[in-house]
C-alpha cells in the first residue's frame, strides 16, 4: 500500500510536469526508508512537499496551459489531467459537495449525452431558489421560469453548495400540478451548463500575497481537443409541497469557512 502511494504521488507530479516535486519526493521517500527515525510518516513528507508543488506549479503552469491550448499534451499529461479531474471530484464528494462532485466526474464520462437528468432537492438549501419558488406559488401561475445565478459575494451569504453546482447562470422551472391523491405539488427543475471554460483563470491566495496557487481552466478545456471533458447540460429534478418551501434551510459548508481566509480572484 505504501509503495502504491509513493508511485501514485510520483505519477501525479510527473504527469503535470512537476519534475522537481517528483524528484524530491523520490529522494525523501528513499531517505525515509533508510532512516532509523520511524516517527516520520510519508503523509508528513507529502504535506511538507505541498508548498514546493504549489511553487513549481505556478512557475510551470503557463507552459502546461500552452500545451493544452495547442493540443500538445503528451499521453502522460492527458492521464494527469484526467487524474486531477477525478481527484477534484472525489475530494469534493468527501467534503460534502456531492452534486458538484457528480457534475465534475460526469465531465470525464464518454457517451453521457448532451443532457443528463438527475434527481435531488439539494437546491432547496438556497434561499434564492426558495424565494423564486415562493414567488411562483404566490403568482398563481401554472408554470414559471427564472434565470438564476450567484455573485461571488452571494456564495458566502447563500448556499455555497448550490451556487457552485448550478451557477452558470442556471434556469429554474416550476410547474404546479397534483399528485395521485389530488394534493397540489410543484415540479421543479434547474438546468445548468457544465463545462470547463477556456480562458477562465483563478488565483487562490492563501492568507499571504506571496502564497498562492494559479488554476487555469484551460488545462481541462484543452482536453476537449481529445474528446474528453465535453460540455453538457445537467437537469436537477425534484418536487415539493407548499409546506416544503419554508421547511428547508441553508447549510454551512466548508467553502463558506474557507472563503473567510482565502482570497479568490
Amino acid at each position: 500500500m505504501v509503495a502504491l502511494f509513493q508511485i501514485y504521488l510520483c505519477f501525479s507530479s510527473l504527469s503535470l510536469d512537476l519534475f522537481l516535486t517528483a524528484f524530491t519526493w523520490l529522494i525523501l521517500s528513499y531517505l525515509l526508508k533508510k532512516s532509523s527515525v520511524k516517527n516520520i510518516h510519508l503523509i508528513t513528507l507529502f504535506i511538507m512537499l505541498l508548498p514546493l508543488a504549489a511553487f513549481e506549479w505556478n512557475y510551470r503552469s503557463s507552459n502546461f496551459i500552452n500545451k493544452a491550448k495547442t493540443g500538445n499534451y503528451t499521453l502522460l499529461n492527458k492521464a494527469g489531467v484526467y487524474n486531477l479531474n477525478v481527484l477534484m471530484g472525489t475530494t469534493g464528494y468527501i467534503a460534502g459537495y456531492k452534486e458538484v462532485a457528480i457534475e465534475t466526474l460526469l465531465l470525464g464520462v464518454p457517451g453521457k449525452g448532451d443532457v443528463v437528468s438527475l434527481n435531488s432537492d439539494f437546491a432547496m438549501e438556497s434561499k434564492k431558489v426558495r424565494s423564486k419558488i415562493q414567488n411562483h406559488i404566490n403568482s398563481g401561475r401554472s408554470t414559471s421560469k427564472y434565470a438564476i445565478s450567484w455573485t461571488k459575494k452571494e456564495h458566502l451569504s447563500d448556499s455555497s453548495r448550490v451556487a457552485l453546482a448550478v451557477n452558470s447562470p442556471a434556469h429554474l422551472a416550476v410547474k404546479t400540478t397534483k399528485d395521485s391523491s389530488g394534493k397540489t405539488i410543484y415540479d421543479c427543475s434547474i438546468k445548468a451548463s457544465i463545462k470547463y471554460p477556456d480562458g477562465a483563470r483563478t488565483k487562490i491566495v492563501l492568507g499571504h500575497p506571496d502564497l498562492y496557487i494559479v488554476m487555469d481552466e484551460a488545462i481541462f478545456s484543452g482536453m476537449q481537443k481529445h474528446s474528453v471533458f465535453e460540455a453538457y447540460t445537467v437537469k436537477w429534478n425534484w418536487e415539493i409541497s407548499k409546506d416544503d418551501v419554508s421547511s428547508h434551510r441553508d447549510l454551512i459548508w466548508i467553502d463558506d469557512i474557507l472563503e473567510k481566509i482565502i482570497s479568490i480572484g
